[in-house]
């Protein structure tokens, strides 16, 4: 008698907690998304990409990057206004993608609320839930993973609750990289990059088409043209170029020439902050076994050239003199470049002192 009074109990409530929620479709109006023009949305699933279908369509040696990891939501936020005391967020990621687990990060009111991270193998059906932080209308904003495709399939609010929109009309900054700026050495966490940190310490909303394994994109920079404004960007590429592709200075200088013309051609009055490589205990190509300093003078060259020509909108910001060896991963020790989270942390408050007072 007991055991079945445990369960028509348990059967009531779930009966009453469905009953005192409603569903939000993925596709609802009210919702924005930020961090990408490439949705697609449903009743059932919303979607992202930040590149292009045509950019999607080309393969590693066109694009200057693996199109797999490219696949991945770095930068991606959903925003909304409600006034639940509860909400429940429902994503999914493919384990047959590119996927190195699932953090995901509630802001309320523009303040850090919760995160939540999910392992590649529990990633189909990931569920969470945040109190609302004070009664009456919040506004939210969810900043998905950096190193797995989340898609969005809806959430839940209380039945006597709304959800209203939420948007902020900011400064466009793009950040244009390598898995540096992807996020590698910060979980799969959006929120936990510099590039995010240094848009939040700038006010900024941020777009980030840096793919881990990339080198110097046209493709990326034509894409970058399409867009109607660009307030300011950060381009910090070469290890790459350097390193893994065994690039010569000459061919690094011109690939990086023809990528910054592209987009100035396009975005005239953009700011654009050019950092060298940062510090990185490689000193020699494993390829080309050429060093180093030579590329980091390439980007000095390049910025001074541009400078000499009258572009008064691009600058120089020296990489190695922000970062050491205490800016690398404190959990894999043996990665001789990526930056770890205070590592990150430390960056984007560098940044953000010498980039602020030239906006």
């Amino acid at each position: 008698m007991i055991k079945l009074f445990t369960r028509l109990s348990y059967l009531s409530l779930m009966a009453f907690t469905s009953f005192a929620q409603q569903a939000i479709k993925p596709n609802n109006p009210q919702l924005t998304f930020k961090g990408t023009k490439y949705i697609s949305s449903s009743d059932e699933l919303t979607s992202f990409s930040r590149f292009s279908p045509e950019l999607m369509k080309m393969n590693t040696m066109q694009l200057g990057f693996n199109p797999k990891k490219a696949a991945t939501t770095s930068g991606i936020r959903l925003l909304f206004k409600s006034d639940s005391s509860k909400l429940t967020f429902h994503f999914t990621a493919s384990t047959k993608e590119e996927n190195r687990g699932s953090d995901f990060a509630v802001f309320a009111n523009d303040q850090f609320l919760k995160e939540f991270a999910f392992k590649k193998m529990k990633s189909d059906n990931m569920a969470f839930s945040v109190e609302a932080p004070k009664d009456g209308f919040n506004t939210y904003e969810v900043t998905l993973p950096s190193w797995s495709n989340a898609k969005f399939q809806g959430l839940e609010i209380d039945k006597t609750a709304e959800i209203q929109p939420y948007t902020y009309d900011r400064p466009i900054y793009v950040a244009f990289g390598d898995s540096i700026s992807h996020g590698v050495g910060q979980r799969s966490a959006t929120h936990l990059t510099w590039p995010f940190k240094l848009s939040r310490h700038l006010k900024a909303d941020l777009s980030n088409v840096a793919v881990g394994g990339g080198k110097v994109s046209l493709p990326v920079a034509k894409q970058l043209a399409e867009l109607d404004k660009i307030d300011f960007m950060t381009c910090l590429i070469g290890y790459n170029d350097w390193c893994g592709n065994g690039k010569t200075v000459e061919q690094y200088t011109k690939d990086y020439k023809a990528f910054l013309s592209q987009v100035r051609s396009a975005h005239p009055k953009t700011k654009i902050f050019c950092i060298s490589m940062l510090y990185t205990r490689t000193k020699i190509s494993k390829k080309s076994k050429l060093p180093i300093d030579g590329f980091r003078q390439a980007v000095y060259d390049i910025v001074a050239e541009r400078q000499a020509a009258g572009d008064k909108n691009i600058s120089l910001i020296k990489g190695e003199s922000l970062t050491s060896e205490a800016n690398l991963r404190e959990d894999q020790k043996s990665d001789p470049v990526h930056l770890g989270i205070k590592g990150a942390d430390d960056l984007a408050n560098k940044l953000q002192k010498i980039i602020a007072p030239q906006l």
